[in-house]
């Protein structure tokens, strides 16, 4: 994901509450994308903004 971010093929990566992404830590996965401009947005199973 990391090498994906640094080539800009995405801007924003979702995370799922209740899902992986969640517990493996959206701090972690934070602070690994967003050194290359790349936002985290932590959303419930509909979508919205948890």
């Amino acid at each position: 994901m990391g090498d994906d971010a640094a080539t800009g093929r995405f801007a924003v990566v979702r995370v799922v509450a209740g899902s992986v992404g969640v517990g493996f830590g959206v701090a972690w996965i934070e602070r690994d994308v967003s050194v290359v401009g790349v936002r985290v947005d932590a959303v419930g199973e509909d979508g919205d903004a948890v």
